[in-house]
């Protein structure tokens, strides 16, 4: 059996968590920096006279937090559908090959030690699928 390098680091995994860990800071960011406006207008409520400023302050601040809560609304939708995303290929990519790798098995199983895994994998499923063909070739030569 080979050792397939890809299958200690995948570069769709490590990007994928990249994208995920990103796109968590970038909502946290936000969703802190919302909070923070709360604070300030809760320190001009409680300063000293001068209500008029500090009332336009306040509807500044309070428009400010309003749109940065929009925007952490986005960023979460954007976020949930990057997971979709990444979840549905790291699925195609690990699933697929990996029921293909079970089909050929079975298969074996069953005599049939004529056919070959011809299909494509990557990482850990292509050392299965690999360690499944050796030993389909060394039943076929034992046979």
């Amino acid at each position: 059996m080979k050792l397939d390098r890809e299958a200690l680091v995948s570069p769709k995994l490590l990007i994928g968590g990249g994208i995920l860990l990103l796109g968590f800071a970038l909502i946290a960011m936000l969703y802190f920096q919302a909070y923070s406006l709360g604070d300030q207008v809760i320190q001009l409520l409680q300063q000293p006279g001068g209500s008029a400023n500090i009332t336009s302050e306040i509807d500044k601040l309070i428009a400010e937090r309003n749109h940065k809560h929009w925007v952490v609304m986005t960023a979460g939708i954007v976020f949930a559908l990057m997971i979709v995303v990444i979840s549905i290929t790291i699925s195609q990519t690990i699933i697929g090959p990996l029921r293909r790798t079970i089909e050929y098995t079975d298969d074996i199983a069953l005599g049939k030690l004529g056919e070959r895994a011809s299909y494509w994998a990557s990482g850990e499923v292509a050392n299965v699928r690999d360690a499944v063909s050796d030993m389909q070739n060394q039943l076929t030569q034992v046979v």
